[in-house]
């Protein structure tokens, strides 16, 4: 390039007036020479200009088009990068999550495995109060034939009471018409009459009080009936809360799985995605790299262009002087 500035230096200092001048002083042969060496040159550096232009302007063209497809593909790639980013982020995320739930979810075991142990020992002791209540009825049925027993046994008690209060009554009359032989036998007579009537009295009160453990033995039946039913009822619901307390804690064990799992899944993407974040700015490095190259390969298209066009100033200038010599030759 340095070479043609010269040259077009040259040739714009020396007019054609001054080269025709020296060409006076050539011979026919001479001049037929030099024109026909020009005229070869001529059309060798069209034939050359015109390729090396046409191949620059494709170049220039492919080199424009690849600049811009590189820069679109580093746009996509920042995005993509970007993207990766996020992803990135959000697995990071998703794994605090997952430990924090993971975490939680042990929690909730333990306290469902508590909560199962209190069920089962609070079952065990309604059990063994039921047990208990069982017992119990037996002699509570006892108790209640004995005292039903003894009320009878009052019962019959009162009827002699009555009628040895009648007998000493009698024994009194029969003392009275005896008169004073009788008198000893009075005195006995109403002993046996107030002692009739101190055992009625008390077999009132035994009488009394026997009905009343009566009540309280029907009265304690019942409730104790009652108390075992709901004692029943009970253990029926602590059981069905000890069957829930299991169905949660194999619940809680598959989640923990499943969440280890998804654990797991989301370590092994986190590290596959960074993996491929690195290939991606890799890739986006040499994406610049190139498209850094492809400037330099159109900024050299562009300087090849104009050296071209410099070529057929240079060409059109060859031609004028080869038209000059010819007329001068004529």
């Amino acid at each position: 390039m340095l070479g043609l500035q010269l040259f077009k230096k040259k040739l714009n200092d020396e007019s054609k007036q001054q080269v025709i001048e020296e060409a006076e002083r050539l011979t026919k042969e001479e001049m037929d020479q030099i024109i026909g060496g020009m005229e070869e040159l001529v059309t060798l550096l069209k034939g050359v200009s015109h390729k090396n232009s046409f191949k620059d302007s494709e170049m220039m063209e492919y080199a424009s088009h690849m600049k811009d497809d590189l820069q679109e593909q580093i746009q996509v790639l920042q995005k993509t990068t970007e993207n990766i980013d996020q992803i990135v982020q959000y697995t990071d995320n998703v794994q605090e999550v997952t430990k924090e739930i993971t975490l939680q979810n042990k929690q909730n075991i333990k306290t469902v495995e508590e909560g199962q142990s209190s069920v089962g020992k609070l079952v065990k002791q309604m059990q063994h109060t039921n047990e208990m209540f069982h017992q119990l009825e037996p002699t509570i049925v006892q108790l209640n034939a004995d005292a039903k027993e003894i009320s009878s046994f009052t019962y019959t008690m009162e009827e002699i009471a009555e009628q040895t209060n009648l007998l000493a009554l009698n024994a009194s009359i029969e003392a009275a018409r005896a008169g004073e032989f009788g008198k000893g036998f009075a005195v006995v007579a109403d002993e046996v009459r107030k002692l009739a009537d101190q055992s009625k009295q008390a077999l009132g009160e035994i009488h009394q009080k026997v009905k009343r453990i009566d009540e309280t033995v029907h009265t304690l039946s019942g409730d104790m009936k009652h108390r075992v039913e709901d004692l029943n009822q009970a253990i029926i619901l602590t059981s069905t809360a000890s069957h829930i307390f299991n169905e949660i804690s194999k619940c809680e064990k598959q989640l923990t799985k499943q969440i280890q799992y998804i654990e797991e899944k989301t370590a092994l993407t986190h590290e596959e995605v960074r993996a491929f974040s690195t290939v991606l700015q890799e890739v986006s490095t040499q994406f610049i790299a190139q498209d850094k190259q492809i400037e330099n390969l159109h900024r050299f298209a562009e300087e090849k262009f104009i050296f071209s066009t410099e070529i057929f100033s240079y060409i059109s200038q060859i031609t004028s002087l080869v038209g000059a010599l010819k007329q001068q030759k004529l």
